[in-house]
C-alpha cells in the first residue's frame, strides 16, 4: 500500500512538472509573437517601420524620463502603442519602486535608430507624479544593454 502511494505521488509530481513546462513554452512563444508584431499607428515609411520594429524588440534599462530622482529600471514598448515602465525613485536616503504605464506614438523616424516619440503616462504610482503626464522625447536606440537613450 505504501509503495502504491509512493508511485502515485511521483506520477502526480511528474504530471505537474510536465504541465508547467508546457505553460512556460506557451508563454515564451506568446511573448516572442508579441515582440514580432507590427506596431500600430506608425508612419508608413520604411525607416519609421524599421525604428518601430527595433523599439518593440528593445528593453530600456536605466533610462530617466527627466523626472527628479526617477529612473526606469526597465521599460518596454508594445505593438498596441502602450508601454510599461518599472521605476525606481530615489529621494534622500530612500528608494521606492513604482510603475508607470501609458501610450506612445511617433513622428516619422529620422533614422532606423532615432525618432521623436510622444508618451502619455496614463497611470503612475511613482511618488510626486500624477497622471496624465505628456512627454515628448527623441529616443535613440543604442543597441547596448541600456537599450535606449
Amino acid at each position: 500500500m505504501i509503495l502504491l502511494m509512493f508511485v502515485a505521488f511521483f506520477n502526480t509530481a511528474d504530471a505537474k512538472k510536465s504541465k508547467g513546462s508546457e505553460q512556460n513554452t506557451d508563454t515564451t512563444e506568446t511573448s516572442k509573437a508579441a515582440n514580432q508584431a507590427q506596431a500600430e499607428n506608425v508612419p508608413d515609411d520604411k525607416v519609421s517601420q524599421a525604428f518601430a520594429k527595433q523599439l518593440l524588440e528593445t528593453t530600456g534599462r536605466g533610462f530617466s524620463p527627466n523626472a527628479g530622482g526617477l529612473t526606469y529600471t526597465q521599460i518596454t514598448f508594445s505593438a498596441d502603442n502602450t508601454f510599461k515602465a518599472d521605476g525606481l525613485v530615489e529621494v534622500m536616503d530612500e528608494e521606492m519602486d513604482c510603475i508607470e504605464i501609458g501610450t506612445w506614438t511617433m513622428d516619422p523616424a529620422s533614422s532606423e535608430t532615432t525618432a521623436n516619440v510622444d508618451w502619455t503616462i496614463t497611470s503612475t504610482d511613482c511618488p510626486s507624479r500624477q497622471a496624465p503626464i505628456h512627454l515628448r522625447m527623441q529616443l535613440i536606440l543604442t543597441g547596448t544593454p541600456a537599450g535606449i537613450y
